[in-house]
Parts: C-alpha cells; structure tokens; sequence
C-alpha cells in the first residue's frame, strides 16, 4: 500500500519537508518518492517528469505546476490546489484526491484507474483521452469539462455534475455507474 513517509530531504538546493516554500521550484526529472509534502507551496514549480509517486501532498498548493509526465502513483492529494496545472500524460494511479480543486486542469492522456476523486472540483479541466477505469468520480463536478475520448470503464460518477461536458466517444462498460437519469446514446 502506501510506503513509510520520510520527513525532510534536500533535493536540487531545495529543503523538501512538510509546510514548505518550493514556490517556482526547479525540481524537473527528479525522485521524491515517499515524501511528506503536506501543506507545501508548490505553486508554479517545475516537477516535470519526476517521480512522487507514495508522497503526502495533502493540502498542498500545485497551482500552476509543471507535472507533465511525472508518476504520481498511489499520490495523496486531498483537499490540493491543482488549479492551472499541467498534468498531462501524468500517471496518478490508486492518487487520493479527494476534495482536490483541479479545475482548468490539463490532464490529457493522463492515467487516473482507481484514483478516488470524490467531491472533487473538475470543473472545465482537459481529461480527453484519459484512462479513468474504476476511478471514483462520486459527487464531482466536471461541468465545461473535455472527457473525449477518456476510458470510464468501471467508473463510479453517481451524483456528479456533467452539465457541458464533452463526453464524445467514451468507453465505458455495463459497471460504469452514471448519475441519475442520465443516459450515453
């Protein structure tokens, strides 16, 4: 499951513990699994094609980061600012974002099976071609938001918010659960 949390580390010059300021940090390609980045200010950092994957990113603010590519397995995000980010292509399979704000987010060709995304603020973010099988999307809002192409198989949206949506050509399965009185042609 989840991997023993390490306290601090200094990675690239940069103090990386809990509550810290790695506001515009330059931090592309590098390895901070199983960190506790709780409460940190990431906002505009350049995390690139890094590897957080088992990281407690609770309450972090990631607004506007760079995170394209990064692996963001098994990833605890609850209740995060992602707002503006670039997640594309990015891996955050079994990710916890629970209650996370991702609204206007770019996660295009990003690989989220059973991530638990429950109450999350999707609003208006770039999910085309996302693998979203068995993720828990309960009671999201994901109004305005691209899911073209984006694979639902298994997935549960009961009760969440699809009021313009672009759902074109998504997969999904006889387990896919939608919310109430609402039908894919």
């Amino acid at each position: 499951m989840f991997l023993k949390l390490r306290k601090v580390k200094k990675i690239n010059g940069y103090v990386v513990k809990p509550n810290a300021n790695l506001q515009r940090a330059e931090l592309t390609n590098t390895k901070l699994q199983g960190l506790n980045l709780s409460g940190a200010n990431l906002f505009a950092a350049k995390l690139s094609s890094s590897d957080l994957s088992n990281v407690n990113l609770s309450d972090a603010d990631l607004s506007n980061a760079k995170l394209d590519s990064a692996q963001l397995n098994y990833v605890i995000l609850n209740n995060a600012k992602l707002e503006g980010a670039n997640l594309s292509g990015a891996q955050l399979n079994h990710a916890v974002l629970t209650g996370a704000r991702i609204s206007r987010v770019i996660l295009r060709n990003a690989s989220l099976r059973n991530a638990d995304l429950k109450n999350a603020d999707l609003r208006g973010t770039d999910l085309e071609n996302a693998n979203l099988s068995q993720a828990d999307l309960s009671d999201c809002d994901l109004r305005g938001s691209d899911l073209q192409r984006a694979n639902l198989s298994g997935a549960n949206l009961s009760g969440a918010k699809l009021d313009g949506a672009n759902l074109d050509e998504i997969q999904s399965n006889e387990t896919t659960v939608l919310p109430d009185s609402f039908l894919l042609l």
